[in-house]
């Protein structure tokens, strides 16, 4: 525990230097955090979220797709993208457009620019022998289609009681898996969905980067696999030790601890030369 707390503290505080207006040899002194990339402490203070916040969260709070926006913006997790759908009329998703969509992000692969994040890996696989290759296409007409085409359901599970429920009303459509739904059940914590789940700090989506800090925290093999309720059962009792010897506020969460366990693995990995992250810390970024 105490190996993690002092690795989430070193972060946070160069977050802290870094909002203060601290000159960068000021931040650190650690070489991996000055060398590598790892995510905020608070996932509310990451660059994505913070424009998450500001231009879908806060203005469209009340609109009654704001779960679909949320679910195309962790598809796509890239904030120039997104702000071309805005301006390019697929936005707000009062009524679900795939081939408007397609042909703005086609308009801007053409042009030579992203149209996703680097941030993490979204396998295009499932098309019909007949489907265009473009990822434009997978990601607007079938992963997202079919998640417009059930959205009573879906929506309804997000103005329930419980954020599982909500992130577990994703998984049965295509392109969806454990990590992309609990990218956009965590943006929806912080919206009128979230005021009413109960389980925020109860469940969170043990991924395998949390499993492999969970095993280095405990002694155990790295791939060693957990089951759910195991890895929930340890996050929780992590939750409470590091909230009784943390100095900031707020107070951590289980998303706060389960992410924090995937950057520490990271890290390790770098200490103890078993590999590196992909990405390299850009200070403007």
């Amino acid at each position: 525990m105490k190996s993690l707390l002092e690795f989430m503290r070193a972060r946070h505080e160069i977050y802290l230097a870094r909002a203060a207006g601290k000159p960068q040899a000021e931040w650190t002194a650690d070489p991996i955090f000055r060398k590598y990339r790892f995510c905020n402490v608070y996932r509310e203070l990451d660059t994505v979220t913070q424009w998450v916040r500001e231009h879908i969260r806060k203005p469209y709070a009340e609109h009654p797709n704001l779960w679909f926006m949320l679910a195309l913006a962790r598809q796509i997790n890239l904030p120039e993208t997104l702000q071309e759908l805005m301006n390019g009329g697929a936005w707000p998703v009062r009524t679900w457009d795939p081939g408007l969509a397609r042909d703005i992000m086609l308009a801007r692969q053409a042009r030579g620019e992203k149209l996703y994040t680097s941030a993490y890996m979204l396998n295009a696989h499932g098309r019909g022998p007949k489907d265009p290759a473009d990822k434009a296409f997978f990601t607007c007409f079938l992963v997202l289609q079919q998640a417009w085409d059930d959205r009573r359901k879906i929506a309804a599970t997000f103005a329930g009681p419980s954020m599982q429920a909500a992130w577990a009303s994703l998984l049965p459509h295509h392109g969806w898996g454990g990590f992309t739904a609990y990218e956009v059940v965590c943006d929806a914590r912080y919206t009128r969905y979230g005021v009413r789940w109960r389980d925020i700090n109860r469940w969170a989506h043990a991924g395998p980067g949390a499993v492999r800090g969970l095993n280095r925290l405990h002694g155990r093999p790295l791939k060693t696999p957990l089951k759910q309720i195991q890895a929930l059962e340890e996050m929780q009792a992590l939750m409470i030790s590091m909230n009784a010897n943390w100095k900031h506020k707020p107070v951590l969460e289980l998303r706060e601890i389960e992410h924090s366990l995937c950057e520490y693995d990271k890290y390790q990995r770098v200490l103890l030369g078993e590999g590196a992250p992909r990405q390299k810390f850009i200070p403007n970024l």
